[in-house]
């Protein structure tokens, strides 16, 4: 028996890891007889194998291309190193193109990087109190540095315009800082209805301030689970607003006992700050950004905030400026618009006397860019510029 359990635990440990979903590396649509390839990314493994835009992909292996759903499906099961005959249509005539799947690069980047320190994880954790009753997007993924002490945590609020979006698009940054001695707590919250976007969507949804009351219901546990610990929000985009939110205006964590004199600063990365100019812009647009219209621009804010201009004013972190003393980096991205949300908080904060408060402006990269630079295994200036940050105000 003893020898019979060496064997399979021997058999356990040799035995090959089962294979990453494939990856074709290109954009696809539905088209009549097949998916059409309508662009392809450079060093793909459609680029790899000579697929161009406009080829028509009508079989994958032994199995007919009828849509894009089957075939992600297919590029997905088949796994990471599979090879694969694709019959494609190519200027009237079939093609057989043979294909290496890859890995898709999102997930090679939320992989711990050999070269540097290991990292805790701990996935859907339930941050709702323990008498609650917790809702599915009550909870947190914890990425912890292998370190003694008491080392300083971020508790980072995702994208997604206040109606899209999850904690687990934010691994690979949770890696990256928890590399480098950072906790890291990508959280979920609740979501406002996007019908604003999508009119045929659900019109049910939370509204302000839902959102922060998750944010700080979420920071005071880990308050509870990491006494001592320096804590950080931060945030991209809605999440940069819910921080500067949270750090400003003392209601939200008031509710659990603590104060923003708990929060050992914020970072927040292209976000709107006062929201009635926000709504402006995406109204009207602003130096030959066309904005999305008054009526999509109302209904985005009444979907969200509420349906009046005060309800907008609550809920904009300039309301909350004076005399704040909460450390924080604003960081501003590429674009008129971008530039410009960044540039009315300076504003604010100057004509406020606050000195609490950093700017910096990132032209180096756009809205849809931040997140992804900031998660690159090599370097990258602004996240070492919020580490900088942490370390700074962690020490204090």
């Amino acid at each position: 028996m003893r020898a019979l359990t060496v064997l399979l635990l021997a058999s356990l440990v040799l035995a090959d890891p089962p294979p990453r979903p494939g990856y074709l590396g290109a954009g696809l649509a539905d088209a009549e007889g097949g998916v059409q390839l309508t662009r392809v990314l450079d060093g793909s493994p459609a680029a790899a194998a000579g697929l161009r835009p406009g080829d028509l992909l009508v079989r994958f292996g032994e199995h007919e291309v009828k849509d894009i759903s089957a075939l992600v499906t297919m590029i997905r099961d088949a796994g990471e190193g599979a090879k694969i005959d694709l019959v494609v249509v190519r200027g009237g005539e079939r093609t057989t193109v043979a294909l290496t799947l890859g890995v898709n690069p999102q997930l090679l980047l939320e992989e711990h990087d050999p070269a540097m320190p290991p990292v805790r994880i701990e996935k859907d954790l339930s941050y709702a109190p323990a008498d609650a009753t917790p809702h599915e997007r009550h909870k947190l993924n914890l990425f912890l540095p292998q370190a003694e002490g008491k080392f300083p945590i971020v508790l980072w609020i995702h994208a997604g315009a206040w109606s899209y979006g999850d904690r687990a698009q934010d691994t690979a940054l949770a890696m990256r800082f928890a590399e480098r001695g950072i906790g890291f707590a990508p959280m979920s919250y609740r979501l406002s209805s996007k019908a604003w976007n999508e009119p045929d969507a659900p019109k049910e949804g939370v509204r302000h301030p839902a959102h922060a009351e998750d944010c700080a219901l979420a920071f005071a546990w880990l308050k509870k689970r990491f006494p001592g610990h320096p804590l950080f929000l931060a945030g991209h985009s809605c999440g940069a607003h819910l921080g500067a939110l949270l750090g400003a205006d003392p209601r939200y964590l008031a509710a659990h006992g603590l104060g923003l004199k708990d929060v050992a600063g914020v970072i927040a990365v292209g976000g709107g700050y006062d929201l009635v100019k926000y709504h402006a812009i995406l109204a009207d647009g602003i130096d030959g950004e066309p904005g999305l219209g008054k009526e999509k621009a109302d209904a985005h804010l009444i979907f969200i905030f509420g349906d009046t201009v005060e309800d907008w004013i609550a809920a904009s972190p300039t309301t909350y400026l004076e005399g704040c003393a909460t450390p924080m980096l604003i960081v501003g991205e590429r674009g008129a618009s971008m530039r410009r949300y960044t540039q009315d908080f300076e504003e604010a904060v100057k004509a406020a006397g606050v000195t609490t408060i950093r700017f910096r402006y990132a032209d180096d990269r756009t809205h849809a860019e931040s997140t992804p630079l900031m998660s690159r295994k090599s370097g990258d200036p602004i996240r070492d510029e919020a580490i900088a940050f942490i370390r700074e105000h962690a020490a204090r």
